[in-house]
């Protein structure tokens, strides 16, 4: 419970009292000599550490607690992915602070232990660092096929934050193998998915990407970039990850059942719920199919009742997962009306 607090007041930006938490959490651990509890006390010091820049008592913290977790084995449910999770920490560490060999040793111990024990969501991870490794060291090639492996994975997740983080830094290996088509598409569709999460880039980051748009400016010209990154700004999401992937997109599957048949809704509702799911105003559906807008209420009112939801964004998810919506998709219409 303190330690829970303490990682809750770091989330919150007030690191000293964070600390303090996990401190006394520690100390009462271990006068218990229980070793369960000390594992996320470590583990939220390592944290504390880190914010306040104190990489090496960082490094110390994140080193105890992996012989905590490798010490309780598989005699405590997620101790060992737990445990690879701090192996990809500390290969992240490593790598910020410049020691590259370190990075690669600890990132690679790590995906060796989450491909044994199924973990992708972690692995995921460790890819991507594998492949920050080798662009920086001109292996172009090889940071490709990491990236590739790591977005599929990412990909399988849905995780928009890890297949943005990707789109970025393949742009920055385009730019270095000269694919500079493909590097403005993939910043359009970056950028897409960034105005979507509505996060900041940092500064050396956003440094970077500008100078992937400069070089591929350069070489395409004002007209063909602006061509290329709007482009990859209109992509859907998955038509985005296909071309970062260089694979073909998937033909949609047949539709099975007419939506009438598994729902009761009507054609003219379906018409109606895929004009909402496109960013429609009632007055604009209206207008779309020539009907008043106060059909359109009544369409949308007998939706919501027929799919048992509550809003019209919850219809919209609804009826795509249930295959009954086809190509909704949340990177070109985010808001359904």
């Amino acid at each position: 419970m303190l330690s829970g607090a303490g990682c809750l007041w770091m989330m919150q930006g007030d690191e000293p009292r964070g600390t303090a938490f996990c401190e006394e959490a520690l100390a009462i651990a271990h006068e218990l000599g229980n070793v369960s509890p000390t594992d996320v006390p470590y583990i939220g010091l390592a944290i504390g550490a880190n914010v306040r820049g104190d990489y090496d008592e960082g490094a110390r913290w994140n080193e105890e607690a992996l012989i905590a977790f490798r010490a309780l084995g598989d005699t405590v449910p997620n101790a060992l992915p737990l445990a690879s999770v701090i192996l990809s920490n500390m290969a992240l560490l490593s790598f910020n602070l410049g020691d590259v060999d370190r990075a690669t040793m600890l990132a690679e111990e790590a995906l060796a232990m989450q491909r044994t024990l199924a973990f992708t969501w972690a692995a995921c991870d460790s890819l991507f660092l594998l492949a920050r490794i080798a662009n920086g060291r001109g292996e172009a090639n090889r940071a490709t096929d990491l990236y590739r492996e790591s977005l599929g994975l990412a990909s399988e997740h849905r995780d928009l934050q890890q297949i943005v983080d990707h789109f970025d830094q393949l742009a920055l290996v385009d730019r270095e193998a000269g694919r500079f088509e493909r590097a403005a598409l993939l910043l359009g569709a970056g950028s897409r998915l960034h105005e979507l999460l509505g996060g900041h880039l940092g500064v050396e980051l956003q440094a970077s990407l500008d100078g992937v748009a400069r070089d591929a400016r350069v070489a395409l010209g004002e007209q063909g970039f602006n061509e290329a990154w709007q482009a990859g700004h209109g992509l859907s999401l998955d038509e985005a990850i296909a071309i970062a992937l260089e694979v073909e997109v998937a033909p949609r599957p047949p539709s099975g059942p007419s939506p009438e048949a598994r729902w009761g809704v009507t054609r003219r509702e379906l018409e109606v719920l895929c004009l909402v799911a496109d960013g429609q105003t009632d007055h604009e559906i209206a207008g779309t199919l020539f009907i008043s807008r106060r059909t359109v209420n009544t369409h949308v009112s007998h939706l919501l009742a027929k799919l048992d939801v509550q809003t019209r964004r919850q219809a919209v998810a609804l009826a795509q997962a249930k295959k009954i919506l086809p190509g909704w998709d949340p990177i070109r219409n985010p808001n359904p009306s």
